[in-house]
């Protein structure tokens, strides 16, 4: 009880108005959902699309190094980039069944 007085009483002698702070959950999600194909990142840089390669030994090999590529980012914490990396792949393998 004794630290809350201090505070009150530092912030009424600096008039300082203590404040809840309102963020809509809009704001918090923007930009967690991937973007589409040929759109620009956030960081500004031209999204490529995945170009699926004919041989099954190519295909693997792109995946290791997009796998490897989504780690090295989330090890970077840089997270919107290993998500963006991740749901590429998401979309390499669906292209890979379907195709």
């Amino acid at each position: 009880m004794g630290s809350e007085m201090c505070i009150r009483d530092s912030n009424k002698i600096n008039g300082i108005v203590p404040k809840s702070v309102t963020k809509s959950i809009a704001d918090v999600m923007e930009g967690a959902r991937s973007t589409s194909t040929g759109s620009k990142s956030k960081r500004g840089n031209k999204v490529q699309p995945i170009i699926v390669p004919d041989s099954p030994k190519a295909l693997g090999k792109l995946i290791t190094q997009m796998e490897k590529q989504m780690l090295k980012h989330a090890q970077d914490l840089e997270f919107e980039e290993a998500a963006h990396v991740r749901d590429q792949l998401h979309q390499l393998r669906q292209k890979q069944l379907l195709g």
